[in-house]
């Protein structure tokens, strides 16, 4: 597990949000998010998410030119996967650990 001990790690209760960037992350007939909207770009240390108790929803979206919605993710959730998210700023973090 990658770990950057210049932010303290995140608590299991931590809600993060995800920035829906593309329009097909959303399934809108069942009101979901589809898992492409959580898939690993090549060369990328991890998935972007804003930490929600720094940041409203409405500001993590209007942080983009084009965002389509926000999906919040509880860090337990995460880590319950296998995964973590790790803080790189006050107010964003890098979820790690994706295949």
């Amino acid at each position: 597990m990658t770990t950057n001990y210049e932010f303290e790690p995140l608590p299991e209760s931590a809600i993060v949000y995800r920035a829906l960037l593309r329009r097909q992350w959303i399934d809108e007939a069942n009101n979901l998010v589809v898992s492409s909207a959580y898939l690993l770009r090549p060369n990328e240390p991890g998935l972007s998410v804003t930490i929600a108790s720094v940041c409203s929803p409405e500001q993590c979206a209007a942080k983009f030119q084009n965002c389509y919605g926000v999906a919040s993710i509880q860090v337990g959730q995460i880590r319950e996967l296998g995964l973590d998210a790790i803080p790189d700023s006050d107010s964003h973090a890098q979820i790690v650990g994706l295949p």
